[in-house]
């Protein structure tokens, strides 16, 4: 094999750095405009897994992506401001109303999960924030096309997922049971990240395909979405509030580290760009805690997953007999 040419090395590279510019172009606008709502930490993972990774990670097109981000965010946002319900309630609902749309939206898009809970979470009352969602969606989306054009992705076809099964609406129903248990607990002693959003979108989508890669390699994946946590929470640390540097500065250090840990573990987890970013959004007493609080969530959720996976192979395996 030859040398890559120059060209060819820009070509390679050009998803990654496209990646960086969305995660670092939020933090300067949110730093610019002074609007925290900019920073969606879901579209570092729509970058993930529709940029970064060979191939995109959900069966949905363009179309409904930017329709159900942008409707999930406004229903997030409704839920944040109108529902007359304790904190830990709201939690609990909008993540059982994502399970709704997630299984009936004909897609596979679990980002969708976040763009829900991540507003109820937070305490959002802004109008900035359904309206960031739509344009930093359609950003990523021509960024998309743009790859598309210059054949370094591919337009994969889309084809509606069929009506869900009676196991995937019980598996749905398990989902929502362990969030409303959870939500509670996690209000109550100040550990709301064992639930993070980007974690609940881990959780529905390894709990929801059959062969989910993720569970293949359990201490693996939980790691990687731990250090990517790690990375956006020790880069604020340092650059923010020890030296007092620009949020931008930190964002961008932080995605590259990211891209970093992404290529030494060969993996492109979309959850883990936005736990990343979501560290960015932490209070600043919770921010040492987060990513053991990430760490928490991720292998609880995991297990949960192999549990299912186990216990699915059992199932098929009588069914042989």
């Amino acid at each position: 094999m030859g040398v890559p040419s120059t060209a060819e090395r820009i070509r390679s590279g050009l998803p990654a750095v496209l990646t960086v510019t969305m995660m670092a172009g939020m933090a300067l606008a949110a730093q610019l405009t002074g609007q925290r709502e900019i920073l969606f930490p879901e579209i570092a993972a729509l970058s993930f897994g529709y940029l970064l990774a060979p191939s995109r990670a959900w069966m949905v097109n363009k179309k409904r992506m930017l329709l159900l981000m942008t409707s999930c965010a406004v229903v997030g946002y409704l839920y944040s401001v109108f529902l007359p319900l304790p904190y830990w309630a709201r939690i609990a609902v909008a993540f059982a109303t994502t399970q709704a749309v997630y299984l009936y939206s004909g897609t596979s898009l679990a980002p969708l999960v976040s763009a829900i809970v991540l507003p109820v979470v937070l305490r959002t009352d802004s109008l900035v924030y359904p309206v960031s969602a739509f344009v930093l969606t359609l950003l990523v989306i021509l960024l998309r096309t743009l790859l598309e054009r210059l054949g370094i992705r591919r337009d994969e076809p889309y084809t509606p997922l069929s009506r869900p099964s009676a196991g995937a609406i019980t598996m749905a129903a398990i989902r929502a049971a362990m969030v409303l248990l959870l939500a509670p607990f996690c209000v109550r002693f100040g550990v709301i990240y064992l639930i993070a959003p980007p974690l609940l979108v881990f959780f529905t989508e390894v709990t929801s395909a059959r062969d989910a890669k993720p569970v293949k390699t359990p201490v693996s994946t939980v790691l990687f979405l731990t250090l990517c946590a790690l990375a956006g929470a020790s880069t604020r640390q340092l650059f923010c509030i020890r030296f007092a540097l620009p949020v931008t500065l930190a964002a961008l250090a932080a995605a590259i580290l990211s891209l970093v840990i992404v290529y030494i573990f060969g993996m492109t987890v979309p959850p883990a760009g936005a736990l990343c970013m979501l560290a960015f959004l932490v209070p600043e007493q919770s921010l040492l805690t987060y990513p053991l609080q990430v760490l928490a969530g991720a292998a609880l959720f995991m297990l949960t997953a192999r549990i299912r996976a186990a216990s699915f192979r059992k199932g098929k395996a009588v069914q042989r007999r």
